[in-house]
């Protein structure tokens, strides 16, 4: 995946505009394609199992902003996080359309007030200003109390594949973040604005959102924290 980001990288980087953040955008390129190859394969699995993958996408949406921003542990190692997040979708598809069971609903709320009060938590290789921390706190409350409308509306309109998702989520993260506890600007400006310019501008704000994202962000990525430079952590640290 690395020599394939690299080479992604330096055919993008044929474009004048886009040579000088070289680093930003081959970071930025490797967070996507394990992304997109991590949900991929957690969504064939789901597949396979169950001809389900609409569960395997709901999870997905519900799951990655909480995380994002409340935090918690992570794997060490590509392998094991591309194991742990299947596992995750798996138990989610399990429990999607099944009825609501008293107990995971009591440890959905236990796992939403926990969550409110303690995150965000980040690993001990992803060092956190003051100042993101307190964004990522509000940013993380703002989505549960989003998540809370969201149960109330679904279980009212007898949705109960998301009012099951959003619960797994809570639950998951609340985990996650145990295990943590227990264990101007350098955007570029163009002056010229023709559709030549243009597109080599939005892949690399794009890139450069992804580097920004994952300074300021808890967790950016499904499970594995993959190392940021110091060169890169020094430019969007206060972005």
């Amino acid at each position: 995946m690395k020599k394939l980001s690299q080479g992604i990288a330096n055919w993008l980087c044929r474009c004048k505009e886009l040579s000088e953040f070289s680093a930003e955008i081959q970071y930025a390129v490797h967070q996507i394609l394990w992304d997109l190859s991590t949900l991929i394969l957690s969504l064939i699995c789901l597949q396979l199992i169950y001809s389900d993958i609409q569960s395997g996408l709901l999870f997905a949406a519900l799951f990655l902003p909480l995380h994002c921003v409340a935090g918690g542990a992570h794997a060490q190692t590509r392998l094991n996080c591309v194991g742990i997040t299947i596992l995750m979708f798996i138990i989610c598809a399990y429990y999607c359309h099944e009825d609501t069971m008293p107990f995971i609903t009591i440890l959905s709320m236990l796992s939403w007030l926990f969550i409110w009060k303690f995150a965000p938590t980040a690993a001990q290789n992803h060092i956190m200003t003051i100042r993101q921390k307190k964004k990522n706190r509000k940013l993380t409350h703002h989505i549960l109390l989003l998540y809370l409308l969201l149960t109330i509306l679904s279980q009212k309109m007898n949705i109960i594949a998301v009012v099951n998702s959003i619960q797994i989520s809570l639950i998951i993260i609340a985990i996650l973040m145990f295990a943590c506890s227990a264990y101007d600007s350098d955007w570029p400006h163009f002056s010229q604005h023709s559709w030549k310019k243009q597109l080599p501008q939005a892949v690399l704000g794009l890139c450069l959102l992804i580097c920004h994202n994952a300074v300021n962000m808890t967790s950016y990525h499904w499970e594995y924290q993959d190392e940021l430079s110091d060169d890169l952590r020094r430019k969007f640290d206060n972005i």
